[in-house]
């Protein structure tokens, strides 16, 4: 794994918790566990064989969703699921490249810990609210045969959404600030579907970032790494948009198609790039 990566995962993650210390002080222990294991398991995957890294990060893996799962983070199907997924990617692909996908989605957890809410809909996440990212986490394994850069495009513009969405939705309300409904910017309350805030945006943004810092690196491409940050960016737009239309409230799971559908378009700015460099 490239020294580089295990210093950017390393110094985000130190920003990120001291920006927790100093905005939510009561959280930082509990989040700071998330911190030094991620953190350890960067060092222990830096240090060992590729084999044993990949035993380390399937031991991480399980311990990390069996965790979730017993604080009602996570359904059981879902807990089943989100473990079936990660031994998968942790098998097929290079170590590196699932380290980077742990620190993605561990911070995303983490941020949700810090809402003090879970998921919108009251805790739990089942097995459809997974499947947006899931699918195109699978998809990139089958492209990685064909190629290699393709399949980190797709993973990490879908990570860069995802990173971007969850900053943006639980942070974004407990930062000071009123929020807008675009395209008029009338102010309406935190929480409303399609609304976005100042910072919201800007937080959001340091999501995407943080997957374009990981795909830069492992892609030793600063363009392609460009490219990454710009999916999560597109992706935040479509999302943003498709909540203000009917599609959220007219369909039983309008949030997890409206998620597939910010995926979808992350995925293909994403590919758009290393189409357009090569």
């Amino acid at each position: 794994m490239p020294v580089t990566l295990a210093l950017s995962i390393s110094v985000i993650s130190f920003l990120a918790l001291t920006a927790v210390a100093i905005w939510r002080p009561a959280q930082v222990k509990r989040v700071g566990v998330q911190v030094v294991a991620l953190l350890v398991l960067s060092g222990l995957v830096f240090l060992v064989s590729e084999p044993v890294a990949k035993a380390v990060l399937a031991v991480g893996c399980c311990t990390f969703v069996s965790v979730y799962q017993k604080e009602e983070r996570l359904t059981r199907a879902g807990a089943v699921v989100a473990g079936a997924v990660g031994i998968c990617v942790i098998a097929l692909y290079p170590a590196s490249w699932t380290l980077a996908i742990s620190f993605l989605f561990g911070w995303a957890n983490a941020v949700g810990q810090l809402g003090g809410q879970g998921t919108q809909a009251g805790g739990e996440r089942d097995v459809t609210d997974l499947l947006p990212a899931a699918v195109f986490i699978l998809l990139g394994v089958g492209v990685a045969e064909v190629s290699a850069d393709a399949a980190l495009l797709i993973l990490f513009s879908v990570l860069a959404f995802v990173a971007n969405d969850v900053l943006a939705s639980d942070l974004g309300p407990m930062i000071p600030g009123q929020a807008h409904l675009l395209p008029h910017l009338a102010s309406v309350p935190h929480g409303t579907p399609g609304a976005v805030s100042y910072a919201g945006t800007l937080i959001g943004l340091v999501g995407s970032l943080s997957a374009a810092v990981c795909a830069g690196i492992l892609l030793s491409s600063l363009v392609l790494g460009g490219w990454v940050l710009l999916a999560g960016m597109v992706g935040a737009v479509v999302d943003t948009a498709l909540s203000r239309s009917r599609m959220r409230s007219a369909m039983a799971r309008g949030r997890e198609v409206i998620n597939f559908i910010g995926c979808s378009s992350a995925v293909c700015v994403g590919l758009l790039g290393l189409l357009w460099g090569g």
